[in-house]
């Protein structure tokens, strides 16, 4: 909350994007570059996104006007976010008793974690670092990769940073990845989180033609416009604030690479400068199957940023869920 003028009223959360049901830790500081001085009144409110107000705080104080310590924190305090996921809004009210009246607010992105949950089968996952497969272990999901035979039956194929020379034929070359997404009609889900794993995903599907000739990989600018990122309505992204530009809130969902002249849908994407658009979320057509590309490196967020958990599980849920392929046994 900024004031500039007379005062600088900060009210910081952390962390910004918060499970609901957890505490958030909440910082009210004076920066008091005018040096105000004088008793007042100090309220803290918290706004569900159902619009309920709660009270936080309601205490008395004294502003001291220190010349040289124009620092002033006023409060620290928790919340605890609970309800539906959203925005709660944290609103602070500052009324000195000379009749000086300051307000403003900051908000958390809470994420109710009822609301999602993982696909327990339907996916191969294929992952030379061995991150992604740890993660879903911990959790007791089991998705079989190549050596198991039970992956014949799995709509989805998961591969994660994929490395040419990691992967059996049969899928990482153009004839394979033809005969199992555009023939068999399995869903292909290509998640690489930098640039260099975005190149050789990129160099595979224009081997197979469902990317242009012209299709290249384009970095996340570091330059200090850096790039603007932002999600569309789709169900990856349900119970998320879509269409929305990616903010601290969504730290976790940034990509460092999207695909320029993407045929496709385009469920996220990226704008650099000069002006170029990027696909960082797509889903191309390929015979009776698909391919979903993902850029965003949500692997070292999850189990801490409810946003990161969220779009992984309601990806791989679309991604099972819309998969037109048919198991050996005939059964999706």
């Amino acid at each position: 909350l900024e004031f500039r003028r007379v005062l600088f009223r900060s009210v910081v959360p952390l962390p910004g994007s918060a499970y609901v049901g957890s505490k958030v830790q909440v910082d009210v500081t004076l920066i008091n570059e005018k040096q105000v001085k004088g008793p007042g009144r100090l309220q803290l409110e918290i706004v569900g996104p159902d619009g309920k107000t709660q009270s936080v705080s309601d205490e008395r104080l004294e502003i001291q006007g220190d010349s040289l310590k124009f620092v002033e924190p006023l409060l620290h305090t928790a919340v605890i976010p609970t309800g539906s996921s959203g925005y709660y809004r944290l609103r602070a009210q500052l009324r000195l008793d000379d009749g000086k009246y300051f307000a403003g607010e900051q908000s958390v992105l809470a994420e109710n974690g009822a609301e999602w949950k993982l696909p327990v089968d339907g996916i191969q996952l294929e992952d030379p670092t061995l991150t992604l497969s740890k993660y879903f272990e911990a959790k007791t999901i089991f998705y079989p990769d190549l050596a198991s035979p039970s992956h014949v039956w799995q709509p989805v194929l998961l591969l994660y940073n994929p490395e040419g020379n990691n992967f059996d034929s049969r899928y990482w070359s153009a004839a394979g990845l033809t005969d199992e997404v555009s023939v068999r009609g399995r869903t292909a889900v290509f998640w690489a989180t930098d640039t260099a794993h975005g190149k050789t995903v990129t160099d595979l599907l224009r081997q197979v033609h469902v990317l242009p000739d012209d299709a290249q990989v384009l970095p996340l600018g570091v330059h200090w416009f850096g790039g603007w990122e932002f999600d569309t309505p789709h169900p990856i992204f349900a119970g998320l604030p879509a269409p929305v530009i990616f903010d601290n809130y969504f730290s976790s969902a940034f990509s460092y690479w999207g695909i320029t002249n993407f045929p496709g849908k385009m469920f996220a994407g990226m704008l650099n400068a000069p002006p170029q658009l990027a696909v960082t979320l797509g889903e191309l057509p390929f015979g009776k199957g698909k391919i979903i590309v993902c850029g965003m490196n949500l692997l070292p967020y999850l189990d801490k940023d409810p946003v990161a958990d969220r779009i992984l599980a309601q990806m791989l849920n679309y991604a099972v869920d819309t998969a037109s392929a048919q198991s050996v046994g005939g059964t999706k």
